[in-house]
């Protein structure tokens, strides 16, 4: 039972959003950044990206900044370049050009995927690069760097969690082709053997390949817009099996303004897609951000669902979309101070609530993008906090003592300590104490590479638990038996009450150490016998009730 337990509690870690704070940091525009916090939004001006689209950051589970890149240069979170952390061959200027993902299985391993950009023809290709956070005291270091996957990758690259949710698929698209290469990482690393789908318009030209490419959050779709031929595509995506199949073409037709395609985003639920046309005259004209919607039916159902619900203010221009922590989608509006928000993405239309001047960067500018993120990140049904919590039954030597795990956050691994060298990994032990005493419990919970801690403190006793009282009493202030009272062991809550022969109550006590001193109002009772009725609870969660009489002795 909660009495058992004291009211000390000592949390060791924070509680956290598990996967969503991998993604609390951005750094991006010049030097313009952002920590999505639990309760709020802190911009910050500490980091070393300038002007550049090539970004990706990550976060460990607790939020806390790990590495960021710009496709060419990797900085720790003391924001000096990481060892062996430069000269990596992405390119700053590809619109995706760095993602960064973890090594399923190993909590200190973690992948930098990088495609080259249009500037150099995209010759570098998709490669990867490993870093060890283990080292160089936990400010990590590149052990394996510039590592070909394929060349002539364009500048799309996207990541979300296999069906498995353990590893993770790492697409492209290549260039002058119609094929998609989706890479697995597992725990045994990166299989450099893709999944190979044809699906979709070839890329015919050198702009094709720029604009974003994003899976949704729930692993079922994957949608790209190339920058001048002005089209987006949405695809079916198989998260079990990597495939990209069955496309829907929306043509440039659909979009009004006369520059290109660059952003693309799906809604958390996957139930919306979202697309920033730009223009090309930005001092004197407004970009439009469009929505598409994915339950509208057949394919010609989706193609007509395009909406505009927002565009930009004058001097800037809509680019690139990310969404964010807490479930918003983020617009980079280039050379402005804010960014866009969409605050309700899910929602239909203009119900979407498009804000452009959503999110101050306390006078920091955007760019033309915002950092790229494994889609799944961002996914609704992921676990919320972990918050190691639990509670036990009645401690009682020689007997089984209950432990009911409560935590939050869907935790896979149990660690108890029970106080007495002894341990569990079950979810809900029991465990029996052969002596009496205050022991500290510990429970340890992990979800994958992080874990919270709970440790409170239990006293196991030797249980009795019956309730009695006296067939008389004598309250003549002598020092024996002068107070009517319940006597008795592991009394968690009672109600005593004492009539006289008429049924008119005379007494009432929820306490055991509050008994009855044969007076009424102040006033002696007089000798004679008194009904009484005693309810009491036990800490073990017995109810016992008593009806008798009491002879009282002048």
């Amino acid at each position: 039972m909660k009495n058992y337990i004291a009211f000390l509690m000592i949390l060791v870690h924070c509680s956290f959003l598990y996967a969503q704070n991998q993604a609390s940091t951005w750094y991006f525009g010049e030097e313009a950044g952002l920590h999505f916090g639990k309760n709020a939004i802190t911009t910050l001006n500490d980091g070393n990206i300038k002007y550049k689209e090539g970004i990706a950051c990550i976060s460990d589970c607790l939020g806390r900044l790990l590495f960021y890149t710009d496709a060419v240069t990797v900085w720790n979170s003391s924001h000096a370049v990481m060892a062996n952390g430069s000269g990596l061959n992405g390119h700053y200027s590809a619109t995706q050009g760095a993602l960064i993902v973890p090594q399923p299985g190993d909590c200190n391993l973690y992948y930098i995927f990088t495609v080259d950009g249009k500037e150099k023809s995209f010759a570098n290709g998709l490669q990867f690069h490993v870093v060890d956070m283990n080292l160089q005291n936990g400010s990590g270091e590149i052990i394996s760097k510039n590592n070909l996957l394929y060349s002539l990758s364009s500048e799309k690259l996207t990541a979300v969690r296999h069906k498995n949710e353990r590893d993770y698929w790492i697409v492209t698209h290549l260039m002058y082709s119609d094929q998609f290469y989706a890479y697995l990482l597992t725990d045994a690393g990166i299989n450099s053997s893709p999944v190979i789908s044809t699906a979709g318009l070839p890329f015919s030209n050198t702009f094709d390949g720029l604009g974003q490419m994003k899976i949704s959050p729930g692993g079922s779709r994957l949608a790209l817009v190339t920058l001048v031929t002005k089209r987006a595509e949405v695809f079916d995506f198989d998260d079990a099996t990597g495939i990209v199949s069955n496309p829907v073409t929306i043509p440039s037709t659909s979009f009004t303004n006369d520059g290109g395609l660059y952003g693309v985003e799906f809604s958390p639920d996957g139930s919306k897609l979202y697309i920033t046309n730009h223009t090309l005259d930005y001092v004197n004209k407004s970009g439009s951000l469009y929505q598409i919607d994915l339950l509208a039916g057949n394919a010609a159902g989706i193609i007509n669902s395009g909406t505009v619900v927002g565009s930009n203010a004058s001097s800037t221009d809509l680019r690139g979309l990310q969404l964010g922590p807490g479930g918003k989608l983020y617009a980079a509006r280039s050379l402005g101070k804010f960014l866009g928000v969409v605050q309700d993405p899910d929602a239909k239309g203009t119900a979407c609530n498009y804000t452009d001047l959503g999110l101050s960067l306390n006078g920091q500018v955007c760019n033309w993008t915002l950092p790229n993120f494994v889609t799944s990140f961002f996914r609704e049904d992921q676990p919320g906090e972990l918050q190691a919590k639990f509670n036990t039954g009645p401690a009682c030597i020689n007997k089984e003592t209950f432990f009911m795990d409560e935590s939050e956050g869907d935790p896979d691994e149990f660690l108890w300590y029970f106080g007495d060298s002894t341990t569990s990994t079950l979810q809900h032990p029991s465990h029996t104490y052969n002596s009496t005493g205050i022991y500290e419990i510990t429970l340890i919970i992990r979800k994958e590479c992080c874990t919270d801690t709970v440790r409170n403190f239990i006293t196991v006793e030797d249980c009795f638990y019956t309730a009695y009282l006296p067939n008389a009493f004598t309250p003549n202030g002598d020092g024996f038996n002068d107070v009517f009272q319940v006597k008795g062991g592991g009394i968690q809550s009672m109600e005593l009450v004492i009539y006289n022969r008429w049924g008119t109550k005379l007494f009432f006590s929820q306490r055991p150490e509050e008994g009855w001193d044969g007076s009424i109002s102040g006033a002696e009772a007089p000798a004679g016998v008194y009904a009484y009725t005693l309810n009491a609870g036990f800490k073990n969660g017995e109810q016992k009730k008593i009806n008798g009489y009491v002879v009282l002795f002048r």
